[in-house]
């Protein structure tokens, strides 16, 4: 093994995605070398992932980053880096709701904080959206407490309550960036919104679709995808991003009525460009559109005609092509969003060494 550096690390599940989490201080501040490092742990970018131990998805390929902080009311800070299988680049420009789950259990099992008697209160600072995020995990006589899964319909894992506190503006700094609640853009009407991350809505039928189609027929209708990536980056734009060519970043979502007993029927779109739909939904997508829905005038909340926005908590079901999401969506006495929760599970997977060779 002489010839080959070790970086300790722990495969975990979280939510309906999963990936390596590793302890911050084993990398490198600067962003270039770090990321030569994680490409080769991961194997990339040949397709296959062969030479690493990547897992040929993007959903499965999520790299964490996390470290005990002493930034003030902060427990642990993390920082989620996306890789694609076939490409030589990081993005860490979004975080991953599901991982933030994994993000809390790496964090106990870590010792980073003490486990609790009942429940553990982990305070969490996301460095890609500058989020805090609280996490409450299920633990019994201060162990976590891993139990059969009724989440996210796996046979274990713990139960943890994630909830993004003020996420208006967490990545471009306004709620709406272009200033306004409907844009128009390509005669299409568009809302673009900021709520835990940056997303345009788009109505379903207004793309020629009902709304109501598998990841396979959207991923088919190149037509569709075309259509989607000029919207996308023209209200990048109007939101300030610049030029998002090859970027993940805004995502874009079509909304339709719902069709179950959800109050919405949404797919979500990971890459346009790459002819890629979502074969789930994104929980911070979901966050998105959940708190879209709870703002007067957007595009989803006219959709919604007889839906009531509390003045406190909102329980609001997200239909997708495999099932639904649900988020819940607070709001404080002026109606802002204070703060979106939601469910999710988590257990390790594997732990160990990844080991990189030395040039």
């Amino acid at each position: 093994m002489n010839n080959f550096n070790k970086i300790p690390y722990m495969l975990l599940r979280g939510g309906t995605s999963k990936g390596p989490c590793f302890d911050w201080k084993y990398f490198p501040e600067n962003d270039v070398e770090r990321n030569k490092i994680l490409l080769s742990i991961m194997g990339s970018p040949h397709p296959l992932q062969i030479d690493g131990i990547g897992s040929n998805h993007d959903l499965a390929n999520k790299i964490c980053l996390i470290r005990p902080s002493k930034l003030e009311n902060i427990d642990v800070e993390y920082l989620l880096c996306q890789n694609h299988a076939n490409s030589d680049q990081i993005e860490t420009n979004l975080d991953c709701g599901n991982m933030l789950s994994a993000v809390a259990i790496y964090s106990l099992e870590m010792n980073y904080i003490k486990i609790l008697k009942k429940e553990t209160v982990l305070n969490i600072f996301s460095h890609n959206s500058k989020s805090r995020i609280e996490a409450t995990i299920s633990t019994k006589n201060k162990k976590i407490n891993y139990e059969p899964d009724n989440i996210d319909n796996f046979e274990y894992g713990c139960i943890v309550k994630l909830a993004f506190l003020n996420p208006s503006g967490s990545s471009l700094g306004s709620e709406f960036p272009t200033g306004n609640k409907i844009d128009i853009i390509e005669n299409t009407p568009v809302s673009c919104i900021d709520v835990s991350m940056p997303m345009v809505i788009g109505l379903a039928e207004d793309f020629n679709i009902s709304g109501n189609e598998t990841k396979i027929e959207l991923d088919r209708n190149h037509n569709l995808m075309k259509k989607l990536e000029t919207i996308r980056r023209i209200a990048a734009s109007k939101m300030g991003m610049g030029n998002v060519e090859y970027k993940t970043s805004p995502k874009i979502c079509l909304v339709s009525k719902a069709i179950r007993n959800g109050h919405i029927n949404a797919r979500y779109f990971i890459s346009p460009f790459e002819n890629n739909s979502h074969p789930t939904f994104a929980v911070t997508g979901a966050m998105c559109l959940g708190g879209s829905i709870c703002i007067q005038n957007t595009l989803t909340n006219k959709l919604l005609k007889n839906f009531t926005i509390n003045d406190e908590e909102n329980n609001i079901s997200i239909e997708h092509p495999s099932g639904t999401i649900n988020v819940s969506v607070y709001l404080d006495n002026k109606k802002n969003i204070s703060k979106i929760s939601y469910l999710k599970s988590a257990r390790p997977l594997s732990i160990g060494h990844v080991l990189i060779p030395k040039k």
